[in-house]
């Protein structure tokens, strides 16, 4: 719609959803009745969305909103017995995945989209497809590289790596400023996560608790998978780094998020003047 991207405001209303569908799921049935029931409820509010985007095809965040499910289930209070079926099942996925891409490829590609089996494997054999499939892979490490200790300076890139300022805005912070740069970009991520975790924790209200854990799910998330598919420790996703990144839809949904989470911590707060 536009320049409107309304996969990432998915993010928001799943998240919210789910708070929505847990906190009153416990609300009616004491813990651990009904756990397929709950189990059910969640699968169903994320399918569509979650069908509906991998249509598209986007898999960065069809990825971000299962995540978001499966920090929904850890913390619903599931029984212990669906949360390792569950993992057993996502596993198992990955294993037979992983199987069918080295020995059977040609059948793995008869359920996979062209793009998706392209990224990954530009992923797995960058240096074999660098002038095709992972040439921007190859190039954003060769940049990354290119930093050392200190930064090559401020605009003084030595390797050009397509859309700088969007996915790959890490790989330009590592080229100009270096590790120490890229360092200090990562513990003011943590630090930013760290307060959000402390603000889950303090949060009385379970419902607030669950969006503001939703959201450390999907920060977490997209911080590791951004800055992990510029040093090809990841497939490419094509996802932002939060409040770095260049985009307007995603950099509206963060600080709704933030807004919401600091009317949530708000709330919380204990003051020298509230009655005991």
């Amino acid at each position: 719609i536009g320049t409107v991207q309304p996969a990432e405001f998915m993010k928001f209303f799943l998240i919210v959803s789910l708070a929505a569908v847990i906190t009153e799921h416990n609300a009616r049935y004491v813990q651990h009745e009904r756990d397929f029931l709950l189990l059910v409820k969640m699968v169903a509010v994320t399918a569509l969305p979650l069908g509906l985007i991998i249509i598209q095809p986007d898999l960065g965040i069809g990825l971000i909103l299962c995540v978001i499910l499966a920090c929904a289930m850890l913390l619903s209070g599931l029984n212990w017995k669906w949360l390792l079926t569950m993992f057993a099942l996502f596993a198992g996925s990955v294993i037979i995945f992983f199987y069918l891409f080295y020995f059977h490829n040609d059948l793995l590609a008869t359920f996979f989209p062209g793009h998706a089996m392209n990224r990954i494997m530009a992923w797995l054999q960058p240096f074999e497809y660098a002038d095709d499939l992972s040439y921007q892979l190859v190039q954003a490490i060769n940049a990354t590289g290119s930093g050392q200790m200190f930064g090559v300076g401020y605009g003084k890139l030595q390797v050009f790596v397509p859309e700088l300022h969007t996915d790959f805005i890490f790989t330009t912070i590592a080229s100009h400023y270096g590790f120490i740069g890229a360092a200090i970009v990562l513990i003011v991520l943590f630090l930013f996560v760290y307060r959000l975790i402390q603000i889950a924790l303090e949060t009385a209200d379970p419902f607030g608790t669950y969006i503001v854990t939703g959201y450390v799910a999907m920060f977490t998330f997209q911080i590791f998978q951004n800055i992990g598919m510029t040093i090809g420790v990841l497939p490419i996703t094509g996802l932002p780094l939060p409040f770095i990144s260049y985009g307007g839809s995603t950099m509206i949904v963060n600080l709704v998020g933030l807004g919401l989470i600091m009317a949530i911590a708000s709330q919380s707060r204990i003051s020298m003047f509230d009655e005991d």
